[in-house]
Formats: C-alpha cells, structure tokens, sequence
C-alpha cells in the first residue's frame, strides 16, 4: 500500500470513528461538504480600478441529516439556523479531539436586526413549518444545502487583471484543512415550549431546554 493510499485510508477510518461518537450522543448526525468557497465583500473604485473592501468569505456547504436513533426527531433547518448563533471551529486534525487552531464566530454583512423575533414565530407554531424545521424518521435523512459567512479562516488571494481598468480575480485559500460547525441557541423559553406542543409529530432535539449541535469534521475543500 502506498503512503497516500494509508493517509487517505487514514483520514477515512478517522472521520468514521469520530461520527460514531457523535451517533452516540446524539441521534442527530449532520455532516456535511463544502460546495464552494467565494470572497466577497463591497467593490469600490481605487485607482480607476475596482478592488474588494472589507471582505469576507461565503462558504457553500451541502449538509446531509441523518435521524440514526430509536424515534422521529425534529430537526432545524438551515433556515432555522440562520436565527441561531454559529461557530465554525478549524481543526488540526480530522478528530472533534483534535487542537483547536482557531474559533471563529459567523459573520452577519447585514446585521442580525429583527432575528430573534424570526426565531420566535417559528416556534410559535402549532406544528413544525416546513421551512424551518424537517421531521425525520428513525433511519432516515435529510439533504439540503446552506452558506455560511465568515471575516477569517482562509487567505484572499489577488491575481491582477489584465490591462489597467481590468478587474482583479480573488481566490479563497484555506488556511487548515479540517473544520466543524457548532449550532446553538439558549435561554429561550419558547424551545421548550415547542418541543411540548410538537411531540405527537416527533422529538425536538434540545438538551436541558437549549439547542446545540455539531457536525461531523468536514474536509476544508471545495468539491467543484
């Protein structure tokens, strides 16, 4: 066997211990891969050119839920989230044990104004919309895709257009390999009473009235 099929063989056996352990907290497992990773921010004019001020980083990533418990649960849905707080944790190593090489928390461009208001009409429903939350049967799935912002955790690399007025090409380069992304939302007193209220359609995934939840170590590298 050569030394990059063991490494990648590695990484695979890795990745599968660590989503093992995780099915064994919770019977919410989300993993996921990145689509794309896009620089963007505001383009101004400097120098009869335009240049990007401020930038960011807007990360595509396919996420696939799996309910691997005994009973159906309720699930957010990416839409649900946005109202949630994000944490996207780079990693050494392809291990949630792994050393944390940096935390970083979601960039909001436009601000969050009015998101706890959203986040509490959806869970003042009589039952679960569709637009915000998936229900799950034992053994079932749920694929569906989200974007995620972030201000660090790649390199913006500039190639300069051609000629003087030609616009400069931005690249995303990451700057570690590994990342997972954290999902909570606390002191609302409205999650629990919405677990109460759906419970004949399914389980609300929170623990001790919060939610939080974590994916699976996802490879920092577009599939496209």
């Amino acid at each position: 066997m050569t030394a990059r099929r063991y490494y990648l063989l590695l990484i695979c056996l890795t990745i599968a211990s660590v989503g093992a352990a995780y099915a064994q907290k919770s019977p919410l497992v989300i993993s996921g891969s990145v689509g794309s990773v896009t620089p963007t921010g505001v383009w101004v004019r400097q120098n009869d050119k335009y240049v990007l001020k401020d930038p960011y980083f807007k990360i595509n990533i396919r996420w696939t839920y799996r309910n691997v418990g005994e009973e159906t649960i309720i699930a957010p849905k990416p839409g649900f989230l946005d109202y949630s707080l994000k944490k996207i944790v780079f990693l050494e190593v392809p291990s949630t044990d792994g050393k944390v090489l940096e935390l970083v928390d979601e960039h909001f461009p436009y601000g969050r104004d009015g998101w706890n208001a959203q986040l509490l009409k959806a869970l003042d429903k009589d039952t679960p919309s569709e637009r915000d939350f998936v229900i799950i049967e034992p053994g079932g799935s749920f694929e569906t895709g989200a974007t995620i912002n972030i201000k660090s955790g790649f390199h913006l690399e500039v190639k300069k257009g051609a000629g003087e007025r030609g616009r400069d090409i931005e690249t995303a380069v990451p700057k570690y390999a590994y990342f997972k992304i954290q999902f909570s939302a606390s002191n609302i007193d409205q999650l629990r009473e919405a677990q109460f209220r759906w419970s004949r359609f399914g389980k609300l995934m929170l623990t001790d009235g919060d939610f939080f939840a974590e994916t699976d170590v996802i490879i920092n590298k577009p599939l496209d």
